[in-house]
């Protein structure tokens, strides 16, 4: 693990992690970097996918919110179950392995959710791998009135189930660094990544951390 740096990014369902991974990755290989990017939750979904696409016509990888709103609750399910028989280790070590067997200067993992055993998601990434943290939030901006005042307050995404309200406060204490960038409305991937707002973000945490 001597030359191999590893990006952890943290925060609750559609808070953005896979945006702010995809422009991380991009500004590393645009400086000379070779980047990977790893999922904990990638063998899961590999895992169950023909009993999605045989029993529901669902792939586990689609893109389409409302059909990962449905299956969300069976990933968490098999996901805890597997943790639960082996203290938290099984995507994890799927994970060290991936990061073991290859060679690349950075490794982005793009889902670092859980605090709950020993040696968790968390102490994987400090400990094991000497990884650097970031946690990810998204709001919008309301506007509003009340009583003849008006408010403006930001409204953050909210966790999508119990684990996720129990763990990301956790995570986030123990967090490198804290963005919290706005939810700039419906783009497609591509106008996500060229977006100038959430590059900025990006870019204070390249330079905090010396990245490039």
């Amino acid at each position: 693990m001597t030359n191999k740096k590893v990006i952890g990014l943290s925060g609750v369902a559609r808070a953005g992690k896979d945006t702010f991974a995809g422009i991380l990755a991009s500004k590393l290989q645009q400086a000379g970097k070779s980047v990977r990017r790893v999922a904990l939750a990638e063998p899961l979904k590999y895992q169950v996918d023909d009993f999605l696409v045989k029993n529901l016509g669902i792939t586990a990888f689609t893109p389409v919110t409302e059909q990962k709103t449905l299956i969300r609750p069976m990933l968490v399910w098999y996901g805890d179950a597997q943790r639960k028989l082996t203290n938290g280790r099984y995507w994890i070590d799927l994970a060290k392995k991936t990061i073991e067997e290859s060679n690349y200067d950075y490794y982005i993992i793009t889902d670092v959710r859980y605090d709950a055993y020993e040696k968790d998601e968390l102490y994987f990434l400090k400990n094991e791998v000497n990884g650097i943290l970031c946690h990810i939030s998204k709001y919008k901006t309301v506007d509003e009135t009340q009583d003849g005042c008006r408010l403006i307050e930001k409204k953050f995404v909210q966790p999508a189930n119990d684990h996720e309200a129990e763990n990301d406060p956790r995570i986030k204490r123990a967090a490198d660094h804290i963005v919290e960038w706005p939810d700039e409305g419906k783009m497609n991937e591509v106008e996500l990544l060229m977006n100038p707002t959430l590059n900025e973000y990006v870019d204070e945490f390249i330079e905090k951390f010396k990245l490039i």
